[in-house]
């Protein structure tokens, strides 16, 4: 398999969604560039809506107590811009794989390194908490270190 995608959407986060990528072949991550974004036929409750395109790979998976531990390199490309470090598609990413997996464990801890390509590396780390019968987010938990890009005031009138 080459690669596998799927849309994901973000109820928290009315208008957005993140079409997910899998790629077992590492250099694939490195080849990106960003671009324009997916042309994709919503719903019409979600048009037009902004969407991105986050890549990513699993490096690897194991199993510390009771928690999935995973290791995942990933790139999130929109509106012709990267994000270095992007919480909201982390934390939709990680929900997705606990889900997805959630046979192995009710608690997942994902370590997401990102932004590489743009010289500006991040590691963001999301613990995903399932209810008892693994169908359900019980909790989300995102962390990092943060960069100030800028800061100011804004009067209104």
């Amino acid at each position: 398999m080459i690669c596998q995608t799927e849309i994901l959407s973000c109820p928290w986060q009315e208008e957005s969604c993140l079409l997910l990528w899998s790629s077992p072949k590492y250099n694939i991550l490195s080849g990106l560039a960003p671009g324009p974004n997916a042309n994709l036929d919503l719903d019409e409750e979600w048009a037009p809506s902004f969407t991105g395109t986050m890549y990513y790979r699993l490096i690897g998976m194991e199993r510390q107590s009771r928690v999935a531990v995973w290791t995942l390199r990933v790139r999130m490309i929109a509106i012709n811009l990267e994000d270095p470090a992007c919480g909201s598609g982390a934390c939709s990413l990680g929900a997705h794989l606990a889900l997805s997996h959630a046979h192995g464990s009710r608690i997942h801890r994902f370590k997401l390194d990102q932004g590489v390509e743009m010289g500006r590396y991040s590691r963001i780390v999301v613990e995903i908490c399932l209810d008892e019968e693994r169908r359900r987010l019980l909790e989300v938990k995102l962390a990092g270190h943060a960069v100030v890009v800028a800061e100011g005031i804004l009067n209104l009138d």
